[in-house]
């Protein structure tokens, strides 16, 4: 009768120690499961606020590179009357001729009126809306570079400057002349 008692104690002793570990491995199991879980919609989540901001932001270089904005004479309208009201659209290019010709050659007195209409926190606003980045939570900051012989050196600039905190940034480089030499724009935006 001793032997049989032993037996069943050992079968008690094996059971509950393998049922032990089968909970351990499950709650490792679980846990990673739920880990993995987070992490992969955290990723998709960036993923899907960078697509926002690279896609606002090749809206917006496209229109300021490719269109000479609404109306075409918007850089001569004095600081006071650049509203969204007024201004529709911003664009760089100038006065495009039947035969095709000035195509992405950009407008040094837009370029340079643009720059000074977000000289401040009002005018950067405005342009930021009137631009398409009408995200409050969304920055932008453009630069000009001119080919000058031998490399390229910075020509101009409007918005500002990413600070170390920013999130998200997206650049985007498009190529085009202005004052008939080579230029390079880049827009950068990001995140607060």
């Amino acid at each position: 009768m001793k032997s049989k008692l032993n037996n069943k104690s050992r079968k008690a002793q094996f059971f509950s120690s393998d049922l032990v570990i089968a909970i351990i491995i499950f709650i490792i199991l679980m846990t990673t499961i739920i880990w993995l879980w987070e992490y992969t919609h955290e990723r998709i989540f960036s993923s899907e606020k960078t697509a926002q901001i690279d896609i606002s932001a090749r809206i917006a270089i496209s229109s300021l590179i490719e269109t000479q904005g609404n109306p075409k004479n918007w850089s001569l309208f004095p600081a006071n009357e650049f509203t969204e009201a007024n201004v529709h659209s911003i664009g760089l290019g100038k006065t495009q001729y039947l035969d095709g010709n000035n195509q992405w050659s950009l407008d040094s007195q837009k370029i340079s009126r643009l720059a000074s209409y977000t000289d401040t926190n009002s005018s950067y606003s405005t342009t930021k809306k009137i631009l398409g980045l009408s995200n409050p939570d969304y920055e932008f900051y453009l630069a000009f570079n001119k080919w000058n012989g031998s490399s390229f050196a910075y020509y101009s600039s409007s918005g500002i400057s990413a600070s170390a905190n920013s999130t998200g940034i997206i650049s985007i480089e498009r190529y085009a002349l202005i004052d008939g030499e080579k230029a390079i724009i880049t827009l950068m935006m990001w995140k607060k």
